[in-house]
């Protein structure tokens, strides 16, 4: 036997085993996205007349916009004409068809349309949208469907996952995961949100592409005037760079930021024949948002709401700052003793970088007036990052914590248990989980300071 057949793993049985665990691998990666494939077509098997009321929405004031019509969608005498002129419209379809369509259920909901997304939004849809709402319903989930699907892959590339572990979180976000199912139903945009995301952060991630925090930052900043929501994730990052001292990706993001929030205002001026619609959401929007039940009955599950409606008391502007100051002692916390000298590994950067992200997507859930069941699907990015290799800093202690707060949150696992509970119960188990993945958050800035403090060894996305 020859030296090399004599050491561990470098014979026959060796280069066998190899083989078999090489096998095993792809065998679970083939059944895991046998699996995704199943969970993707049962999700989509939904109510063929599925009314995706928000989609409907768009739909109505981008045919408005194409058909050159630019009016004052904000106005309440605009939005009552929009909704009668398409509900009337809807009603001689449906008479010609001889049987109830799509776009006669959706319009059958809205006696005045509640546009309450920005000019941007609405540009965009106008271009998308055509004269035939089925059609244009199908091709938007489709749409919708595909980035959500790319964004899990990116998530789960930049969290360092293997494939198999990646198709199998996806399936859960498609089957045991409400959000995502409430999202398909009423055809809400924040699947194109995580889009946004998941590009933002791929970008950051290329090394060699020059000007990457700039383009970047474009694409943030496009994704934010499309639902202001996304604002907390500039917040978050900007003031996580200035206590890591990151000043030239700071400058960068910042210009980045700039020139995607001046083409967004720019196109979308042009669409509507000025500036004054800008104007015009912002004196419109907090009106506008106040004459419709937001109550916790009607869905929304956000803390200030389950708070006033359990404890007759909750208020956003108290526990907004209260939320942002936790996270950012717990960072400072790890990095209060940070060497000058020491290295700053790019692993934890670059996942200090996600947690940001993700805690900024989710700070609305917590924080705001409004957080209808949807918009939890935006704790996806967080679950997927505190899911991460512990090549990237990821252990256990992370993920057992985030994984059942992602339950908590989706709630359709336990189903069995939850059904037929009462609205304030549901909605205490949905925020409990959201605080569960806060609280995980936290405590990682606190480990990903430390580890910056100590200079911990150098990996990259992918590693394991």
């Amino acid at each position: 036997m020859s030296v090399e057949e004599s050491l561990p793993g470098t014979g026959p049985s060796g280069s066998s085993r190899r083989v078999r665990a090489r096998a095993l691998r792809w065998a679970l990666v083939v059944l895991s996205a046998c699996l995704l494939a199943a969970s993707l077509r049962s999700a989509l098997s939904q109510d063929p007349l599925a009314a995706n009321i928000d989609f409907y929405q768009y739909w109505v004031v981008g045919r408005s916009l194409q058909a050159g019509s630019p009016a004052r969608i904000y106005a309440p005498q605009e939005r009552e004409r929009m909704a009668r002129a398409d509900r009337e419209a809807a009603q001689r379809e449906a008479q010609s068809l001889g049987r109830p369509t799509r776009r006669l259920r959706a319009a059958g909901r809205r006696e005045e349309l509640g546009t309450y997304a920005t000019p941007w939004l609405y540009t965009l849809f106008s271009w998308g949208v055509g004269g035939d709402y089925a059609r244009d319903q199908t091709a938007y989930q489709t749409f919708c469907m595909a980035l959500f699907l790319l964004s899990i892959l990116a998530f789960g590339w930049l969290s360092g996952l293997p494939l198999a572990g990646t198709f199998l979180l996806g399936a859960f976000f498609l089957t045991g995961f409400e959000p995502t199912l409430s999202e398909i139903r009423v055809g809400n945009v924040n699947r194109i949100q995580l889009a946004f995301l998941a590009s933002f952060l791929l970008l950051q991630s290329r090394r060699s592409l020059p000007g990457k925090q700039t383009a970047a930052g474009f694409v943030l900043a496009l994704g934010i005037l499309f639902k202001p929501n996304l604002a907390t994730v500039a917040f978050f990052l900007i003031a996580g760079w200035l206590l890591t001292r990151q000043v030239r990706k700071l400058l960068e993001t910042l210009l980045g930021l700039a020139l995607g929030a001046t083409c967004a205002v720019t196109l979308s001026a042009w669409r509507f024949d000025g500036l004054g619609i800008w104007s015009e959401w912002v004196r419109e929007i907090l009106p506008l948002l106040r004459e419709f039940d937001h109550s916790l009955a009607k869905g929304n599950l956000s803390l200030v709401r389950l708070l006033k409606d359990g404890l007759g008391w909750g208020e956003s502007y108290v526990l907004a700052p209260l939320f942002a100051l936790t996270f950012f002692a717990c960072l400072a916390l790890g990095l209060r003793r940070k060497r000058p000298s020491a290295p700053e590994p790019t692993s934890s950067l670059t996942a200090l970088d996600q947690v940001l992200v993700g805690v900024g997507a989710l700070f609305p859930l917590l924080a705001a007036d409004l957080a209808w069941f949807h918009y939890f699907l935006l704790g996806l990015p967080l679950g997927f990052f505190l899911m991460r290799s512990s090549g990237l800093g990821g252990s256990w202690s992370l993920r057992v914590p985030a994984a059942l707060g992602l339950v908590l949150m989706g709630h359709r696992a336990l189903a069995p248990w939850v059904d037929g509970l009462p609205t304030l119960v549901l909605g205490s188990l949905v925020l409990l989980g959201t605080l569960l993945l806060f609280g995980t958050a936290s405590a990682d800035a606190f480990r990903l300071g430390r580890r910056l403090n100590q200079g911990a060894r150098e990996l990259t996305p992918g590693t394991s």
